[in-house]
């Protein structure tokens, strides 16, 4: 049994559909931009290490969570980050040493970072050492099944 709807189908047809054309472009556009954004852009997973001691030639002493200092090497760029009573000191670092098997004098775990600090370690301070280790894509991401790490961490949240 036919059921006319003459107003309703007069309207489809008297309808240009540019409204909805214009509106599909716009949310096409802006899906074609979030997957060029999700497969170019470049996020940097760090290393977090904490528990850092000034030795006396200058250098830290950082203690890295467990399995993560097979990941950084020598020469590596680092950033130191000192929090004191509410403020924070940022400086550029690098890496002196890492503890691996040959390393007599470095506890398993462990890393010798130098950051030009001028002044010892301010008492009560708070001190991370954070590394990249590599920079990927949130496509590469998500097909590797990782998450990215929390700012907000203790200094030890897993990658």
């Amino acid at each position: 049994m036919a059921i006319s709807f003459p107003h309703s189908t007069r309207v489809l047809r008297n309808d240009g559909m540019l409204p909805t054309a214009v509106m599909l472009a716009v949310i096409g556009s802006i899906l074609i931009l979030w997957g060029v954004w999700f497969t170019f852009a470049r996020i940097p997973l760090n290393v977090t290490c904490a528990q850092a001691t000034l030795t006396r030639d200058g250098a830290l002493v950082v203690q890295c969570p467990p399995g993560q200092v097979e990941r950084l090497y020598r020469g590596a760029p680092a950033t130191v980050i000192i929090t004191s009573k509410g403020s924070r000191q940022i400086f550029a670092a690098v890496i002196l040493r890492v503890a691996d098997t040959y390393t007599r004098d470095l506890a398993p775990n462990t890393l010798e970072v130098y950051a030009a600090l001028g002044d010892a370690l301010p008492a009560g301070a708070t001190t991370e050492v954070q590394v990249e280790i590599e920079t990927l894509s949130p496509l590469q991401l998500l097909l590797r099944g990782s998450s990215i790490p929390s700012a907000a961490s203790s200094g030890f949240g897993q990658l």
